[in-house]
């Protein structure tokens, strides 16, 4: 340990002195700006001119004779003869030269000396073509090669898709671009040439970087890299960048948390390499790792802790931080799945890696080049359980104000008009309106005093029409030596619930890039986000928004949330009182359930998060074949958090406040030597040697206070007695250096290897474990058609296979034991205020410090072929894969005797087997008429926990009687709970009376990985109008619908309203759950025509009929009671994404507008979804991003958008 930490040490002194002189350096060269000023050469000076009708011979001595410069050139390639007219004042000499000669000249400066050169050799009367290149959708197109057929001369399309080239007359213009088939036009006299270009599906193939950014060509590689788009992302509709990754990338499943703004998703890459840890990927940004955690405050730490602990459900959906970038600023994201591809990030890259790309400024020859996007989205609820409208509050079929269940009497068969009331006390609403109880039904008149039939529409109460305003702006421009892009985005969303919904974001990014010196180019990045969002309380809390919704009985209007009580008639008033269908005229001292109403206004959730971040590249050409490379950066962000309980309700009785600040930041430094050579004809070879340091650091301080001295102060932590303030501070550092190489080989140029190592050591290993880890990989590619040659049907063909090594590293402190303080965080653990100690309490944790703690250690073997058919019109890869991860982190039963009662311990396994598939074809291809093309994933995985050190289970997160747990021999997340009894045949036990009975023991009752996933693409272009659709599905799979096994048990879900009418013998002969016949149970009609009418229905478990009424309902099949009865088939197919677009860019529009182009759009987001599901939404989790998969308990619902979007360029 104190060897590992003196070393670790070293290099943070070591990093610390380096990044401070490389910020000093690059601040020092970037004071140059994007265009540098007079006295930075003669080509930078500033003159002034006033000539009329002169030669242009003529002009250039009149320059020398003013000042130090000559010129030399050759008169037969110059035409220095033409006349010219030039009145200018104080600018550059090479501005100056550059509207002399009209930019057909290049300029050299050699010393006093200005050397002119023709653009294109020999060429005298050239021309300049301007011009725009655009994505079949009609998006710009960044990148594209522009060049000049027969010749060196060329450029590349800026940010806009735009691009300006002197040519010479006749001259045929190339554009090309990865992904994209090429096209040639002829000039032709014509000044201004835009170009749509056509996909060639080949997956943005050609280019691709590996995990520390460097880049590589995709058909030499040997392991399987999907890339998505940045357009592609924006295109989706979405306003986080998560989610508009999903369906676009075989073996990438995302999840969403909920239709929260801002909500994070649930990110899995080829199964689950972990079992308590996250199973969340790395995320890097421009070489650069970042945060993407969603801290909860209910006990879990993100997807940033190697292991975590969740006893409980968050109140509210945490937002994830990569939805702090703004889209639009995306170039590209590629996602490293397998070991191999991965490894170079060694112990934090068990979960595969997700490479973002940002935008980069270009050369636009000084021109400012602006784009412009606006949006606006409106969002609905998408899908939502069916609630009953038939009964109305009470139990036995009569009406009971107040009562918890929706088992009373029939609302259609009361007499309408005004209730009966029995007098005081009551409660007085805002508008004058007055209620008092009502009278409560009986065996004789089943309505009691209640006569109106009114029933209310409890979703609409609380959820509306979201609506989400979007505007991003950027700028970029440069030239040679520097190019800048400046953008700014912001998003305005209010969400689909009526109030204290809301997310506000700010981003703000620049990318600078400079030639600061011969050989040495710099690149900048820095990035600022400003969010501030109010969220909604959701789940299994009695102050949830969906909980108070659905269980309201039908007939009571949530809408009178409000009001000022009086127990007796002249009683003293007892103002803004809780009004809930529990507590209908505000009495009782507790609503027992929220009005959902009340939550939204109420109960509140605040958050401010300020974020930077940023790095530096420098990229020094030491030699033609030798590069020296150093990307360092920060990531670091504070968030401020307000939770607010109101003194009345339910969850926070006389009140609760919790304010605390949350941070985290780490700094990333790659130091790294790039050198490649052609040894032979037949063989070369490439190598990657350097070092990477980085540090992470986390603090969450703050305090609550509960049961308020003031009941409606507000917010305030001193309202509240000193015994019921809590402070709280939990702080961690984790360190990590490492030393990483990469070799890669071409043989032959078509058999390519590629080997890798990262040796790494970190602060969080064990003292008493070995210092030092190394995490190697090798994957090969054979291009086996350049051995048997290409043919119109088979026109590329690769192998490829690879082996990896990739880790996962403990949390910090596993290794110590510590002495935590002794404050509950949960209502299922024991409270100790640590106030009640003076300074604070703290105590001997009872999980023991671990000094042989190591890095979990993933193991994937992967085997893949690539294939293109038909001049590459059709492509097909697939992939198969085999992972296992040992020594997985747990934590274990010790004997009490040692004063602990757990130690965590490397003594798990897990495995994963997957398949991939990937299917694109240009089905037609008619660059002035119809396009269409598509793409078809698929994928699918095993996944099998091997060893859990001889426990039953480990738990992952859910409720006491069913969670989501880790069961040795069976899929990770299996869902654990009670069952029915049966026999060895699966035959239900039954009762004496004939219904199943509920086992005393619990078990595996479901299993929430889907069976496969797969989605299909289509692009229709013609002209410029483009359609694409996504549809996605997930098949297979099971998930436990905890809210409809409790809308059972409260008789509110439409599964209990259905009524059965029965003859008079069966009546007397059909039994209910408790033994009595439907002709003595309560609630049950008696027809005119001798018949009986109950509520319920007839059912035959294998005993014989019974009847399924409120006594069955309530007790062994109620949610409460019974978990297996409530797995249901998690299956959905969806049309993702469904985008319109028109581009308008003709000359005349452009003419008339000043403007290059206009692209006015619209989008639909999940616009139809067809599952079997009976709950919400079934692509949701109540736990967010941690490992509990397949539970759902009154969640905030997912959403279905309409986008109309407008881009504009200039």
């Amino acid at each position: 340990m104190k060897n590992n930490y003196g070393k670790q040490r070293f290099c943070a002194w070591l990093m610390k002195g380096l990044i401070l002189q490389l910020f000093l350096l690059c601040s020092i060269f970037s004071a140059a700006g994007v265009f540098p000023s007079a006295g930075q050469g003669i080509l930078k000076s500033k003159i002034s001119l006033n000539v009329e009708g002169m030669k242009i011979k003529s002009i250039l001595k009149k320059i020398e004779d003013a000042g130090t410069v000559r010129f030399a050139y050759q008169p037969n390639q110059i035409d220095v003869d033409r006349m010219v007219s030039l009145s200018i004042e104080d600018l550059p000499l090479e501005n100056v030269l550059g509207m002399i000669f009209d930019h057909s000249v290049l300029f050299e400066e050699r010393g006093e000396l200005v050397v002119l050169n023709p653009s294109i050799t020999g060429a005298k009367n050239n021309t300049i073509v301007n011009g725009r290149v655009t994505e079949e959708n009609g998006q710009p197109a960044p990148g594209v090669n522009v060049l000049e057929k027969g010749t060196a001369n060329g450029t590349v399309t800026d940010v806009n898709g735009e691009y300006s080239l002197n040519v010479s007359n006749g001259a045929t213009l190339v554009f090309s671009a990865i992904g994209y088939l090429t096209k040639e036009v002829l000039v032709d006299g014509q000044l201004l040439i835009d170009v749509a270009m056509q996909s060639d599906v080949k997956q943005l193939d050609e280019v691709v970087v590996n995990a520390i950014g460097e880049k590589r060509s995709r058909d030499k590689m040997g392991v399987a890299i999907p890339v998505v788009s940045g357009n592609s992302i924006t295109q989706s509709g979405e306003a986080g960048l998560i989610n508009g990754l999903a369906g676009k990338a075989e073996g990438l499943i995302i999840t969403r948390n909920g239709g929260e703004p801002g909500a994070g998703s649930y990110i899995q890459l080829r199964g689950q390499s972990t079992i308590s840890g996250s199973v969340q990927p790395l995320i890097v940004i421009d070489g650069m790792p970042m945060f993407n955690s969603s801290f909860d405050t209910g006990g879990t730490r993100g997807v940033n802790s190697a292991f975590t602990y969740m006893t409980g459900t968050s109140s509210v959906q945490e937002q994830s931080r990569m939805n702090d970038l703004n889209p639009a600023d995306i170039a590209n994201v590629e996602i490293l799945k397998g070991a191999s591809a991965a490894a170079l990030w060694g112990s934090r890259a068990a979960n595969g890696v997700i490479v973002i790309t940002t935008k980069k400024g270009a050369n636009t020859n000084g021109k400012a080049q602006i784009s412009y996007t606006g949006s606006v989205s409106f969002d609905v609820v998408n899908k939502m359980p069916q609630l009953q409208t038939k009964f109305g509050q009470g139990l036995n079929g009569m009406f009971k104000s107040g009562d918890a269940s929706s088992f009373g009497d029939l609302i259609s068969a009361r007499s309408g008009g005004e209730d009966t009331y029995t007098g005081a006390p009551y409660v007085e609403f805002p508008d004058g309106v007055k209620h008092y109880a009502i009278v409560p039904g009986t065996a004789s008149n089943a309505h009691g005093g209640k006569n109106s039939r009114n029933v209310y529409d409890h979703t609409n109460d609380v959820f509306g029409t979201g609506k989400t305003l979007e505007h991003s702006i950027s700028l970029s421009g440069g030239g040679e030596k520097n190019q800048i892009l400046v953008s700014y985005a912001n998003t305005d969303q209010k969400g689909i619930v009526k109030a204290n919904s809301d997310y506000k974001k700010n981003v703000v990014r620049v990318n600078f890039q400079s030639l600061i010196a011969p050989k040495l180019n710099s690149v900048i990045n820095v990035n600022y986000s400003n969010i501030r969002s109010n969220r909604a309380p959701q789940g299994n809390n009695i102050s949830g928004i969906l909980l108070g919704q659905m269980r309201s009985a039908p007939d009571f209007d949530n809408s009178r949330w409000i009001g000022t009580a009086y127990a007796a008639a002249r009683g003293v008033p007892t103002f803004n009182k809780h009004i809930s269908y529990r507590n209908p005229i505000g009495v009782n001292p507790t609503p027992v359930f929220d009005n959902p109403l009340w939550t939204m206004f109420k109960n509140k959730s605040h958050t401010v998060i300020n974020r930077v971040l940023g790095n530096i590249e420098l990229k020094y050409d030491w030699t033609d074949w030798l590069t020296l490379n150093v990307n360092s950066g920060l990531d670091a962000y504070s968030e401020h958090r307000t939770d607010f309980g109101d003194a009345q309700s339910a969850a926070s009785l006389g009140g609760s406040y919790t304010d605390q600040y949350i941070s985290e930041s780490q700094w990333n430094t790659n130091l790294f030597a790039v050198g490649s050579k052609k040894f032979t004809g037949d063989f070369f070879g490439s190598a990657t040697i350097g070092f990477n340091y980085n540090a992470l650091q986390f603090n969450n301080v703050g305090a609550s206070a509960t049961k308020f001295t003031v009941p409606n102060a507000p917010p305030d932590l001193t309202n509240s007695p000193a015994a019921n303030r809590s402070p709280f501070n939990n702080a961690s550092t984790t360190r990590t250096s490492a030393g990483f190489f990469e070799l890669n080989g071409d043989f032959f140029n078509q058999l390519f290897v590629t080997a890798t190592g990262r040796a790494e050591t970190a602060s969080t290993f064990g003292p008493e474990a070995q210092s030092l880890f190394f995490y190697p990989s090798i994957s090969g590619a054979w291009q086996f058609t350049k051995l048997i040659g290409k043919n119109d049907i088979l026109t590329f063909g690769k192998l490829r296979a690879s082996y990896g090594i990739v880790g996962k590293q403990p949390s910090a402190y596993l290794n110590l034991t510590t002495y935590p303080e002794q404050i509950a965080v949960n209502h299922w653990g024991p409270q100790l205020s640590g106030n009640a100690y003076g300074a604070g309490g703290y105590g001997l944790s009872t999980q023991a410090g671990n000094p042989k703690i190591k890095p979990e250690k993933k193991h994937e073997f992967e085997l893949g072929m690539d294939l293109r058919f038909l001049k590459d019109r059709v492509t097909l890869a697939t992939t198969a894969y085999i992972n296992k991860t040992t020594d997985v982190i747990l934590s274990t039963q010790v004997a009490a005797s040692s004063g602990f009662s757990f130690k965590t311990g490397n003594v798990g396994a897990i495995e994963n087997k997957g398949l991939e598939f990937n299917l694109g074809a240009n089905w037609i291809k008619r660059p002035k008429g119809i396009s269409w093309s598509s793409n078809f994933i698929w994928s699918t995985y095993r996944n099998k926990v091997l060893d859990l050190a001889g426990a039953d289970f480990v738990f992952l997160g859910g409720f006491n009687d069913c969670f989501s747990a880790a069961v040795k021999g069976q899929p990770l997340g299996v869902t654990w709970g009670k069952y029915w009894e049966t026999d060895e045949k699966g035959n239900y036990l039954l009762s004496p009376h004939g219904f199943p009975q509920v086992s005393n023991n619990k078990g595996m009752i479901g299993n929430p990985n889907p069976d496969f996933r797969t989605s299909l693409g289509n692009n229709f272009s013609y002209k410029n109008i483009t359609l694409y659709f996504l549809f996605e599905a997930s098949v297979g799979g099971q998930i436990w619908n905890c809210t409809r096994g409790a809308l059972i048990n409260f008789g509110t879900s439409a599964a209990t309203a259905n009524q059965t009418t029965v003859s008079a013998a069966e009546a007397a002969a059909l039994r209910t759950a408790d033994g009595r016949t439907i002709a003595t149970t309560a609630g049950t009609v008696r027809n005119g025509d001798g018949t009986y009418t109950f509520r319920g229905t007839i059912e035959d478990f294998g005993g014989g009929k019974v009847a399924v009424e409120q006594f069955f309902y309530r007790n062994a099949y109620s949610g409460f009671s019974v978990n297996k009865a409530y797995m249901e088939d998690a299956t959905w197919t969806r049309l993702r994404e469904v985008t319109l677009s028109y581009n308008l860019n003709t000359k005349s529009f452009q003419s008339f507008s000043k403007m290059k182009s206009a692209t006015f759009a619209i989008t639909g987001r999940n616009l139809l979804l067809w599952t079997p599901y009976s709950g919400i939404d079934p692509d949701t989790n109540l736990l967010g991003s941690n490992n509990a998969r397949g539970l759902d308990a009154f969640q905030n619902p997912n959403t279905r958008s309409i986008i109309l979007k407008l881009s504009l360029n200039f």
